[in-house]
């Protein structure tokens, strides 16, 4: 009996050395799931930070394509340096880039150091932080595909296959299905705009180069240095441990036929206001033609000249390049959508002359057409006015006489909308051809 106790001592011992052995392997688990939060989580929300200035300097580099219409090339260099700007300002907490960054510290996600000479040598232990990863997207004047910002086309679905799971994947060196990148002469009127942030450790050679490519430093495993699991000694084979982990975020701006658009505005492009309508005075009349005569009787980059008359009606002067110009004066408060039901020449209300202001510039008109359910607004198109002049009929009514040009399609830098909210099925008017020459707005497409 007296060897009953010791049995139990015995056995209580081996069940505590199984309890530890147990819980010293759930907790070298939990230690594994533990990297894989943190280190896992800081990668993710770096490419988060990283996504909102590539999608801001996406759409900024697109809305300013035709910054200056008379010289495209000027354009495409200003506008990408716009486009730095604006996604240097997404990590500026204060919204200047000459005080550097402020309290917050804002950037593209954190940088450390394990305070030794790499990566992969925990050596020393010392966790040093940087500070914040701040972009500095380069011009990419030549526009390299892998620049930081690059002008081409973007295809939204693969032709051949539509279901395509790959066709929207960046690989490694920087290539995708969905967008070409146009060449250094093409750039300028190309109508889609990528723009591209990164934290990468450069082993390809295609980052860090000074006027194309940026690219901050990899993220470190911090957890994840204790593994040896994922370590190799080979330079040329990627190793996470040594290497780092690299984030990437890539936007692309695409310009499509805009569907609605507001009324001219001290220092913000607009629908040209030719007038006020007599029953309200409040309300604008806006510069409106008809679709089939704006594609048959106006010539791109041609003069026209015509006259907006007492009643309202757009009619093309008989000594004008445009003689048989057809429109009239839309009364609109503040903005015109596409599928708004277009008022006839017939509706009364006198034309007053535009504004002090003037309207001469680059403006955008509306386009009208019978379709179901009456005259409706299909679209919008661009215009540079040179002169607007008032004058009297044979009647004495005013009257105004436009002369200006019909423009190329134009990427709205304002006041101009692509968002498809229709208020009819209007897509064959929409449909872009060389003749309707649409206006264009910038929509985030990737």
């Amino acid at each position: 009996m007296k060897g009953v106790p010791v049995e139990r001592a015995r056995a209580s011992a081996r069940r505590r050395g199984a309890i530890l052995l147990q819980v010293s392997f759930l907790l070298f688990a939990l230690l594994g799931l533990v990297a894989l939060v943190i280190d896992m989580g800081i990668a993710r929300s770096t490419q988060v930070f990283l996504q909102a200035g590539a999608d801001t300097a996406s759409v900024e580099g697109l809305r300013l394509r035709n910054l200056d219409v008379g010289d495209p090339s000027q354009s495409d260099v200003d506008r990408r340096v716009a486009a730095s700007r604006s996604a240097a300002l997404v990590f500026d907490e204060d919204l200047d880039l000459s005080t550097g960054p402020a309290r917050y510290l804002l950037g593209g996600g954190p940088r450390f150091e394990t305070g030794v000479g790499g990566i992969d040598d925990p050596a020393g232990g010392l966790l040093v932080s940087q500070g914040p990863y701040l972009p500095d997207l380069q011009p990419n004047a030549g526009n390299e595909a892998f620049g930081d910002l690059v002008a081409g086309t973007f295809t939204a679905v693969d032709p051949a296959n539509p279901g395509n799971p790959v066709w929207h994947v960046e690989d490694g060196l920087y290539q995708r299905p969905d967008f070409t990148a146009a060449d250094a002469a093409g750039s300028p009127s190309a109508p889609a705009f990528l723009a591209r942030l990164r934290r990468t450790n450069d082993r390809l050679g295609l980052d860090n180069q000074v006027g194309v490519s940026s690219a901050g430093p990899a993220i470190p495993y911090l957890f994840g240095l204790g593994s040896g699991v994922l370590s190799t000694d080979d330079p040329e084979v990627y190793d996470p441990r040594r290497d780092g982990l690299t984030v990437r975020a890539t936007s692309i701006a695409d310009a499509r036929p805009a569907v609605a658009a507001g009324v001219l505005s001290p220092f913000v492009n607009g629908i040209a206001p030719v007038g006020v309508d007599a029953a309200d005075p409040s309300v604008l009349r806006v510069l409106a033609f008809e679709d089939a005569s704006w594609q048959t009787d106006f010539t791109t980059n041609g003069a026209f000249e015509v006259t907006v008359t007492a009643d309202g009606a757009i009619l093309g002067n008989a000594g004008g390049p445009t003689p048989s110009a057809a429109g009239f004066a839309q009364p609109a408060p503040t903005l015109v959508r596409v599928g708004d039901v277009a008022l006839s020449v017939a509706d009364p209300g006198s034309v007053i002359p535009a504004p002090e202001e003037g309207i001469e510039g680059v403006r955008y008109v509306a386009l009208f057409t019978d379709v179901a359910g009456g005259a409706r607004v299909t679209g919008f198109a661009a215009v540079f006015i040179a002169t607007a002049t008032p004058g009297v009929d044979g009647q004495g009514n005013p009257t105004l006489v436009l002369a200006g040009r019909k423009l190329a399609s134009l990427v709205a830098p304002e006041n101009a909308s692509a968002v498809p909210a229709l208020a009819t099925d209007l897509s064959v008017q929409l449909a872009p051809s060389p003749a309707r020459e649409s206006l264009l707005a910038p929509v985030l497409a990737r």
